[in-house]
């Protein structure tokens, strides 16, 4: 395998893959004291920095047999990962969904929903692509179920049918690329927030002090809910004022967004040293 493991101030293991994703690595040795064992003594728990998987699972195993251990289980990854596994755990906190096996038809959209719709993978979106994602009409619809069939990201996956809820933009909708809203990637270990960044990194936005305790207390209450050592919630701010959970990620897979990496794993290791 094409991995390293680093073991940061004699705190965390690290466990990295280069991929030349700038928004998704981070160079610890230019900012931490870091070593790199050949040996462990014993099983070392670590987390994974080396990309996304569609089989966490035979990832999770596979890391076994060089005795590291990768801080979520297969059960844990589900719970971050996947909406039909967070999504029964937090339903209050977050849009009305619905997900299919196989593309939903018409009839069985309208039983549930009034368009337009947000349609996404079990799992997650294609690179935010608005035709994919934000449905307006039953014509729209159809060129979706075509362009899901051959979409290399989408097709294995379930569909996700989610009530369309209107946010707080941070610029004009264009009608073309996705809208882009009051958003926030926040970071959590163990249920504990290490990190807020924009979410949308090309644009410049914030919110008051009173706003942010508003957004954390949900975040919070979600991550006890999920309770797992490293996780993501997106939060994202309703025209309505509320704030809503948008979807969560485990924090092995996700980029950093508009989240400063040092303060992270800082964060992190205050975190583990304090609790020793």
């Amino acid at each position: 395998m094409d991995f390293s493991v680093t073991q940061i101030e004699n705190t965390i293991y690290v466990l990295e893959k280069r991929l030349g994703l700038p928004g998704y690595e981070y160079d610890f040795q230019k900012h931490f004291a870091c070593n790199h064992p050949l040996y462990y003594n014993g099983e070392i728990m670590a987390i994974g920095r080396i990309g996304a998987t569609n089989d966490y699972p035979k990832r999770y195993n596979d890391f076994l047999d060089y005795n590291i251990r990768l801080i979520h289980s297969p059960e844990e990854y589900l719970k971050t990962s996947f909406l039909p596994h967070w999504y029964p755990i937090i339903e209050k906190y977050t849009p009305r969904s619905i997900w299919y096996d196989t593309f939903p038809s018409l009839s069985e959209i309208e039983k549930h929903f009034d368009f337009p719709i947000f349609i996404k993978g079990e799992r997650q979106t294609n690179r935010h692509a608005r035709n994919k994602s934000i449905i307006n009409n039953p014509k729209e619809l159809e060129e979706l179920k075509i362009i899901w069939a051959n979409d290399p990201i989408l097709h294995w996956q379930k569909i996700v049918v989610r009530e369309f809820i209107s946010l707080q933009l941070v610029v004009p909708d264009n009608g073309i690329a996705m809208p882009k809203a009051i958003e926030f990637r926040t970071f959590w270990w163990k249920n504990q927030c290490v990190s807020i960044g924009n979410y949308w990194t090309a644009e410049k936005y914030q919110i008051s002090e009173s706003d942010q305790a508003a957004m954390l207390q949900i975040a919070q209450k979600t991550a006890n809910l999920i309770d797992t050592s490293f996780l993501v919630i997106d939060m994202a701010k309703t025209q309505n004022g509320d704030w809503i959970v948008i979807e969560l990620n485990d924090g092995q897979e996700a980029g950093y967004a508009g989240n400063n990496p040092f303060m992270l794993w800082t964060n992190v290791l205050n975190i583990e040293n304090k609790n020793g």
